[in-house]
């Protein structure tokens, strides 16, 4: 039989919702679920556990089959209807064992017969609590593999976006631009509260790329919304004469997006690629430039009015290149 100690490892961060009608029994057994549980909700009859089980969040489900109002067996039923992955034990005495194969096709996970004796109530709990533990470790191990998974998804979206974009560009005459030469340091003249401004914006353009993903009919609501973020971005930007131009063309995009909303909402997917790596690429400017000073502070400047040029043409379709399609 496992120790106290072992069953308290297991039961420390857990959660139970303990059901008994009579008084002196749930009275004793809260005390001890107590010692043992985070949260303990001690109830009279069933239906008060059913409230509170609608109510709040449980990891395990102790009942009484006998009680007023609504027995085990009803409540067995309602949670299992909902949850059906919720661990149930059973207490029952010994007139109740033709109840048991009722709630064993409804998947209770085990039963204690009464009077429940210390080693058995030990035995039951480390048995149960360990296989909700495992569910739990289980469920957190899908979840950080799924987030590593959508990341590296993402980063490949932003690679391929990126390649095609230079495929597209590879045609072009480039702008050149001399080298950048400052008699003093341009970073002492950015103000931080913009910085600051522009790192929000950045985390919501990303959720509103991350919606687009998840869904491939947005409303034209969604667009207004997303162009008022580019719009204040720009605003934002045209405030340092630094990145004035880069803002101006943020803002025109906006305005683009905006008049071409048809276009737009019928090539979400195209558009949403596109719109994930441009904001890449200006999550790169405000890192590397605005937050940091970098040696040279027009490195993005060609790229991002050249993303925005590209994004322009699709909306317009005015681009004559022969190659460019809706990726």
């Amino acid at each position: 039989m496992p120790s106290v100690q072992a069953l308290k490892v297991l039961t420390s961060s857990l959660s139970v919702l303990y059901v008994e009608d009579e008084a002196l029994l749930r009275e004793n057994m809260e005390n001890s679920l107590k010692k043992l549980f985070k949260h303990v909700n001690a109830v009279r009859n069933g239906v008060e556990a059913w409230q509170a089980y609608r109510e709040n969040s449980y990891d395990l489900v102790i009942s009484d089959i006998t009680m007023p109002q609504m027995d085990g067996i009803a409540l067995t039923q309602h949670i299992k209807q909902t949850h059906p992955m919720q661990p149930i034990i059973i207490i029952s005495g010994n007139n109740e064992s033709d109840c048991l194969v009722t709630l064993i096709n409804l998947g209770v996970d085990r039963f204690l017969n009464k009077p429940v004796n210390k080693e058995q109530l030990i035995d039951t709990l480390y048995s149960v609590c360990s296989s909700i533990n495992n569910a739990k470790l289980a469920l957190e191990y899908k979840k950080c593999l799924e987030s590593s998974n959508a990341k590296l998804e993402k980063q490949l979206r932003i690679l391929n976006t990126q390649v095609r974009k230079e495929n597209i560009r590879s045609s072009n005459t480039k702008k050149e631009q001399a080298p950048f030469e400052a008699e003093q340091s341009y970073y002492l003249d950015i103000n931080h509260e913009d910085v600051d401004e522009l790192r929000e914006l950045n985390d919501e353009l990303d959720h509103d790329i991350i919606l687009a993903f998840q869904n491939d009919k947005l409303t034209e609501d969604y667009v207004y919304a997303l162009a008022e973020r580019y719009r204040e971005y720009g605003s934002i930007l045209c405030r340092n004469p630094l990145f004035s131009p880069i803002g101006t063309a943020v803002q025109k995009l906006a305005d683009a997006i905006v008049a071409n909303m048809e276009i737009f909402l019928e090539n979400i997917s195209a558009f949403r690629d596109l719109l994930e790596s441009f904001n890449f690429v200006m999550i790169s400017l405000r890192k590397n430039v605005m937050e940091q000073e970098a040696d040279d502070p027009y490195f993005y400047e060609p790229s991002i009015l050249r993303d925005i040029e590209l994004i322009q043409n699709l909306l317009t379709r005015t681009d004559t290149q022969t190659d460019i399609e809706f990726f």
